[in-house]
């Protein structure tokens, strides 16, 4: 990538060290939610970064919702829906997407499903910028 990245403020975690930091029944990388201080437009200037280098930056307000899911279903390791949950999901939200008109990206971590530009790309359209935790045990 030729364009540079400042951040601020990284959190960089452990998986087994974060999980000896939890409350049981927290998501494992939940403690790094809980500091203070950091801004709550901290992903924007990365956003427009990534969406310029990707041709997707605009600056009028997008008319269409557009929701991006990123499963880990092909990972060999870690926390993952059942199969019928998550296809359960991605027809949810394609049926959604149909019905109020929103476009809804069903995107796999794994590069071999599906590579990295369209993953950044569907991440960068994306309308809303929130992040759910799951932790199945």
């Amino acid at each position: 990538m030729e364009i540079p990245f400042v951040f601020e403020r990284l959190v960089i975690a452990d998986r087994s060290a974060t999980e000896s930091a939890i409350v049981a029944g927290q998501p494992v990388y939940s403690p790094a939610f809980g500091l203070e201080g950091g801004s709550s437009h901290w992903w924007e200037p990365v956003r427009i970064n990534l969406a310029t280098y990707l041709g997707e930056h605009e600056n009028k307000p997008k008319a269409k919702k557009v929701v991006t899911y990123i499963h880990t279903q092909a990972d060999s390791q870690g926390a993952k829906l059942s199969d019928r949950d998550h296809e359960s999901i991605s027809r949810a939200l394609n049926q959604m997407g149909r019905k109020y008109g929103y476009e809804v990206h069903v995107v796999s971590t794994q590069t071999t499903e599906t590579d990295w530009v369209t993953k950044m790309t569907a991440v960068v359209k994306s309308s809303v910028r929130y992040n759910v935790l799951l932790s199945l045990r």
